[in-house]
């Protein structure tokens, strides 16, 4: 059985989680670090989950490739001895798990998004009735494969009947309290009691988005020409699904190509198995260490909507786990400080996840660092107001005008910078600023990257948009650019439209230049030769608060969201030589969660040599900063996401206040057999896997 723990044990706020079960309704649990911490209903009251069940069935299809019992995920649907259309004969399991097989609708496999039940009954008889030979219209026989000593039996269900078979295919009928175990399992990425029942590697390639936010609807209808009927509804019932799903589960990705998530006001990396459209949830949050599972009413069925009773119930279980009821605030002259614990952040594990980043950051270590959380510095060192060169940190403020005069209508993306730069006509004809935004121009300059002639062209690198390339010869033009097109300094421009708007202390930065040219001063797009950005670790803070903020200070909208979701959002294709990490427009960003494997993939930053970097981290409403003027240690962010891994128990499991023992997590095992868990942490390794309970 699962183990108890009070809300207030575990630092939750008991009314707010008192109003989520209230609103939600029905029969449900929260599980926080391997704890029951509330229920409602009838805990033993088994029920049918809809389509909140098919997560069942892709877990199922990453135990027959484990087993070896089919290739992988593009394993061929014809080849199960199905007798496909020609337009079908490409169809994979991957097709049919993310609901664009194109069966029974006019499009090809992969071509158009249909939520597709009739796709999913071929789903579930492809994979029970061929892959394990198992009849999917035998519940009895599905339970007995699921609960496989090898496969999820060691998850301990305890409340008896877990399947029962509606139109032929295999349905959860699980209690909630069994069924947030499939979600734990989920949670730990396939660990179970120290066991890893299933490879890390399915869940750190396929617990995200897999249906791409541009993918087409499906708009042609055809038959079921297999004869195989419905596993419950038709063969397109919603729109939404394009940029959020992916293996049969809902994830807060963005919504098609609106730049809004699924549900705004919960946790990045949320993620749950829905059916009927927001009755039967099961809600998975890593960043929180928590699964809810609920047999009620979430609200109605609107990704992307704030406003909706979705967005509105998580929003409530992210401000549970917060610990406060301290309002989010902006700094004034002067940052606010609270203590961690006033903020619902584990002071001692707070203290250790600095002690970490200190150890590979440099002589300055933390002492020019500062914590932030919801507005109030929570953490600094003790040399916080010096101001020091950041580097490519200067990066950011340089796409940061270029957003602004986007916003202003001065320029777009795809603005020639020939247009204002004449020495760019004969060679560069075709570049845009979009292409200088991602390190894709190709441009060069007399002297390379490091060039002290950055404004000379010479031969290009490559084709424009044919490569990616970091060239701080090429920023340093892309500032000039920018500079003609504000006709001021790029300086005088941020300083009006961002600086002072946002309280920045004109002592406490500086944005250094090439000099005059052309009657305007060109500032350094690049940070390097000492023509960029020099700040104090304190106002940098302020500077990505803007941008965790979504752009708006004090209820004033300073820069857009638009431009702010565009710029921390991946820009340069993963398939382009010379790719290296997940760019956007001079932000490096982590939305493929291929920066850094263990972190959100909302998390980003800018970052410059000698470990300068500003961490924005939305799902914690933090922005944490280091500068430093020793030390080049980090190789694309293997010790940021050492770091990040020692932060996270700190916001996401901390204790209240006053508490003395740490709780572990215990994954639901029985109170006479439990085996209390510990993170793993090795202390450095060049590239370290991805974390797990043991």
């Amino acid at each position: 059985t699962w183990q108890y723990k009070t809300p207030a044990t575990l630092g939750l706020n008991q009314a707010k989680i008192d109003q989520f079960a209230s609103n939600v309704g029905g029969v449900g649990v929260i599980i926080k670090d391997g704890y029951i911490v509330k229920e409602w209903g009838t805990q033993t009251s088994h029920g049918e989950w809809a389509s909140a069940s098919k997560p069942i069935y892709s877990t199922m299809l990453f135990f027959a490739i484990a087993e070896g019992r089919i290739s992988g995920v593009n394993a061929l649907i014809k080849d199960e001895g199905w007798n496909l259309i020609s337009k079908d004969q490409t169809m994979t399991f991957a097709h049919l798990a993310n609901m664009v097989s194109g069966y029974s609708r006019g499009e090809a496999p992969g071509v158009a998004w249909a939520y597709n039940d009739y796709a999913i009954k071929l789903y579930a008889l492809s994979l029970f009735d061929r892959v394990y030979g198992v009849p999917a219209n035998n519940s009895g026989s599905v339970e007995s494969l699921v609960k496989h000593s090898s496969r999820l039996g060691p998850l301990q269900f305890q409340d008896g009947t877990l399947f029962t078979t509606i139109k032929g295919a295999p349905r959860v009928y699980m209690t909630p309290r069994d069924f947030a175990r499939v979600g734990w399992f989920w949670l730990n990425k396939g660990k179970w009691n120290g066991q890893q029942l299933l490879p890390a590697n399915y869940f750190n390639d396929y617990m995200k988005p897999q249906v791409s936010g541009s993918l087409p609807k499906s708009t042609q209808a055809t038959t079921d020409y297999l004869g195989i009927d419905t596993m419950g509804g038709g063969t397109n019932q919603t729109p939404y699904g394009p940029g959020i799903y992916g293996y049969n589960w809902w994830f807060n990705g963005f919504v098609g190509t609106s730049g809004n998530r699924a549900w705004p006001d919960a946790p990045a990396d949320t993620f749950q198995a829905n059916g009927h459209f927001n009755q039967e949830i099961m809600t998975v949050i890593p960043s929180l260490n928590m699964v809810v599972a609920v047999r009620g009413n979430w609200g109605t069925f609107e990704p992307g909507n704030a406003a909706a009773g979705m967005n509105q119930n998580l929003k409530l279980l992210k401000e549970a786990v917060s610990g406060t009821d301290l309002p989010r605030v902006f700094p004034g002259t002067s940052w606010v400080e609270k203590t961690p614990a006033e903020l619902g952040v584990n002071s001692a594990q707070l203290n250790s996840a600095m002690s970490y980043l200190a150890s590979v950051s440099g002589s300055q270590g933390t002492t020019r660092a500062v914590v932030v959380k919801s507005g109030y510095i929570i953490w600094k060192g003790n040399d916080i107001d010096t101001v020091q060169n950041v580097w490519s940190v200067g990066k950011s403020f340089t796409s940061t005008v270029f957003g602004l005069l986007i916003d202003e209508n001065k320029a777009t993306l795809n603005t020639l910078g020939k247009n204002y730069v004449s020495s760019l006509n004969s060679q560069y004809p075709v570049v845009t600023l979009k292409q200088f935004a991602t390190h894709t121009s190709g441009y060069n300059a007399v002297g390379g990257d490091q060039s002290t002639t950055p404004f000379t062209p010479t031969t290009p690198r490559y084709f424009p948009g044919a490569n990616f390339s970091y060239w701080d010869a090429a920023m340093n033009q892309f500032g000039n650019v920018l500079t003609r097109i504000a006709q001021e300094p790029m300086e005088t421009y941020f300083k009006r439209k961002i600086a002072d708007p946002i309280g920045m202390d004109d002592a406490k930065w500086d944005w250094g230049d090439w000099g005059t040219m052309d009657g305007y001063v060109v500032n350094g797009g690049a940070g390097n030769n000492n023509k960029g950005i020099t700040i104090s670790a304190r106002e940098l803070a302020r500077f990505c608060y803007l941008y965790l903020s979504n752009g708006t200070w004090n209820g004033q909208q300073i820069i857009s969201k638009s431009w702010i979701q565009q710029a921390t959002s991946p820009q340069v294709s993963q398939s382009l030589p010379g790719y290296v990490k997940a760019y956007g427009y001079n932000w490096w960003t982590n939305s493929r969660g291929d920066l850094w494997p263990d972190a959100s993939t909302s998390a980003y930053a800018a970052q410059g040599f000698n470990n300068n970097r500003c961490l924005v981290l939305p799902e914690w409403d933090m922005v944490v900063v280091r500068i430093g003027t020793s030390g080049n240690l980090d190789d694309y962010g293997t010790y940021v996401n050492e770091f990040l891994t020692r932060l996270e128990p700190a916001v996401s499991g901390g204790q209240v206040a006053g508490a003395s023992t740490e709780l572990p997590r215990t994954g639901g095992m029985p109170i006479d057999g439990a085996l209390y868990l510990s993170w793993l942490v090795p202390f450095l390794k060049p590239k370290r896997a991805k974390k797990e309970v043991a």
